[in-house]
């Protein structure tokens, strides 16, 4: 489903609508944005040049501005996006962000992954990527963790019995965390 909206895999018959209007596979691909940098062309761009350059033709922000919001660590501006480790996903919201992606799309993680990137500043980012407006498609196997970062879960598997999820979560957690 992530890459299917970010415009990365072909709809076959499936339509899309955005606002009641068809959308198509390109219109998708322009405004998406893969957070995992790995077998993206900009991987191998350096973080700190491949910003500036984006910023040179916008007057959204400054570098520092950027990399405050993203919590880019100085001593890797210079480094290769596929060379970072826990700060890659961050780095690549922040090179997205200033290209004003709307939509940001991820592969299959575990929710452990999540839990991990997010004690490193992940949910930081994803959070300035919402509050401009983005959509962040995070797909996992379990609502485990994600539930907490996420303001909308989707279940796929139509098996699922949500209900009985529900009642877990209210007796163990209390509130509604599942939407």
């Amino acid at each position: 489903l992530s890459y299917l909206l970010g415009g990365r895999i072909e709809f076959g018959d499936v339509r899309i609508y955005c606002n009641d209007n068809l959308t198509f596979q390109d219109e998708l691909r322009e405004v998406s944005w893969n957070l995992e940098p790995l077998y993206e062309p900009y991987g191998k761009k350096k973080v700190r040049k491949s910003i500036e350059k984006v910023l040179l033709k916008s007057s959204k922000e400054d570098f520092q501005t950027i990399a405050y919001k993203f919590l880019l660590t100085e001593r890797r501006y210079e480094m290769k996006y596929k060379n970072l480790s826990g700060e890659r996903w961050r780095a690549a919201s922040a090179l997205g962000y200033v290209q004003n992606k709307k939509i940001y799309f991820a592969p299959y993680m575990p929710s452990k992954f999540y839990y991990n990137m997010c004690q490193s500043g992940l949910l930081k980012a994803l959070r300035e990527l919402a509050k401009s407006g983005a959509l962040v498609i995070l797909p996992v196997g379990s609502d485990e963790f994600i539930k907490y970062i996420a303001d909308k879960v989707i279940y796929l598997n139509r098996s699922y019995d949500i209900d009985s999820v529900r009642s877990y979560y209210d007796k163990h957690f209390g509130g509604e965390w599942i939407h």
